[in-house]
């Protein structure tokens, strides 16, 4: 078979994938601490969407790495090779229609669905329209149906089959697609409306810059995270397409990086948080102890907004903001 002639064994690249399982999901163990320290510590109103949604992030992640290891141990150590000298590695990996085999493609199509619907939402969070995610809603769905037809397809699977077969190929393949457009196009959604909203603020005001810094750096959260998670899932659909056996590396070290780069961002956005509440700190430091509000012409060379424009600016800059990545309440963030 062509997966047989791509160079890397099937034995090889499962090890391989457990070894890069392991230490990703290593990664995200400490990640994951780190959030939910973020989460309960660093807001004033805990976001109990993003804690529910990263606790059922770890759980599929590690329950994945524990079938993965039970799977390592059953065709490394309890596999017998055959008589005519084929490993028992090869024997055991080659079955799909075993239960653990789909049980753990069952958890990473979950896992998949968890991180492209918490993207989803947070595009209409953004836009705060209900539409602009009917489309995503849709790929959402058919990635779920694709990815669950792809675990029934593989329990039909004759013994030494591949995950290559003709039946199986439209399945993996609408899957991997489908939630690289979802996660593409939700992406691009995100920025256009931070951008939007960004150049409708500097209409109001010529003097901005610690808003568009903020601007700057919610845009390069949502791309670095998402050309993170894209990248391997372009690499995943590239491996399968060429009938490569690396495929399986690819997948299985999915799992926890979708988790990684959701923790990412809850860390990165609260970083950007505290260091904007330094500078507003700063800022105030500076007025005059005998000066409430800036008066236009006394106090604006520090500011270089009036008064009234200063409210507005900085209410509809930080909604936009927070709520693009974590729904932050703009009434938290008021200067």
């Amino acid at each position: 078979m062509a997966a047989s002639e791509s160079g890397i064994g099937l034995p090889e690249a499962n090890f391989l994938a457990l070894v890069l399982e392991s230490l990703l999901y290593g990664s995200f163990c400490v990640l994951f601490v780190a959030a939910i320290w973020a989460i309960f510590t660093k807001r004033q109103v805990v976001n109990y969407k993003l804690f529910s949604t990263l606790m059922t992030m770890w759980v599929l992640s590690t329950v994945h790495l524990i079938l993965d290891v039970i799977r390592a141990k059953s065709a490394f150590v309890d596999a017998r090779q055959l008589p005519d000298g084929t490993p028992g590695s090869l024997v055991y990996y080659l079955d799909l229609s075993n239960p653990l085999q789909a049980a753990k493609t069952a958890i990473y199509v979950t896992l998949t669905l968890v991180g492209d619907g918490f993207m989803i939402y947070r595009c209409y969070v953004v836009w705060g329209r209900w539409y602009m995610g009917l489309v995503p809603a849709m790929m959402l769905c058919g990635t779920g149906l694709s990815g669950y037809g792809a675990t029934y397809e593989f329990s039909k699977a004759a013994p030494g089959a591949q995950v290559f077969l003709p039946d199986i190929v439209p399945w993996v393949t609408s899957f991997i697609a489908l939630t690289f457009s979802t996660n593409v196009i939700c992406t691009a959604l995100i920025v256009t409306r931070i951008i939007s909203v960004q150049r409708a603020i500097a209409g109001l005001s010529k003097v901005h810059l610690s808003r568009v810094n903020v601007s700057l750096k919610a845009i390069i959260i949502v791309t670095e995270s998402a050309a993170l998670y894209s990248a391997s899932v372009l690499s995943l659909l590239i491996s399968y397409t060429l009938g490569s056996n690396g495929q399986y590396t690819v997948l299985d070290l999915t799992s926890p990086l979708i988790g990684i780069v959701f923790t990412l961002i809850i860390l990165r956005v609260t970083l950007v948080s505290e260091s904007e509440q330094i500078y507003s700190s700063i800022q105030k430091s500076t007025r005059p102890s005998n000066s409430r509000v800036p008066m236009a012409g006394t106090g604006s060379e520090h500011y270089g907004l009036q008064p009234r424009t200063t409210a507005v600016s900085v209410n509809v800059s930080q909604f936009t903001e927070r709520d693009s990545l974590d729904n932050k309440m703009a009434s938290n963030n008021m200067v």
